[in-house]
């Protein structure tokens, strides 16, 4: 009798530290999917494939768009390098989604 009451007891405590483990792995589902870039398509000049270094790109894209976001739009400086233009026209395959949405009415 007295393992079952102990059993009983801690019961409810047991399942929510059970719970409380499986929680993490329910909600991340496998992870996070992570964004499929397409390879460049043409490269932006002759001497380099893309404005920056992959390796670059990868760790400082961020740092670019803030960079790039604050000339363009308090300081009125557009420069092609860095353009949104220029990063659709080498990453964005033609014919898709992304480049018939802008700017064009039917």
């Amino acid at each position: 009798m007295t393992r079952l009451y102990w059993f009983a007891r801690n019961l409810p405590a047991g399942i929510l530290i059970l719970v409380t483990l499986a929680l993490p792995l329910v909600v991340q589902g496998g992870g996070v999917p992570m964004p499929e870039v397409p390879k460049a398509q043409r490269h932006y000049s002759a001497d380099s494939e893309c404005v920056a270094p992959v390796a670059e790109m990868r760790k400082n894209h961020m740092e670019y768009i803030l960079h790039q976001r604050d000339e363009t739009m308090h300081r009125g400086i557009r420069t092609p390098q860095f353009a949104l233009e220029e990063c659709i026209n080498c990453h964005v395959p033609e014919n898709t989604e992304v480049r018939n949405q802008g700017g064009k009415e039917e």
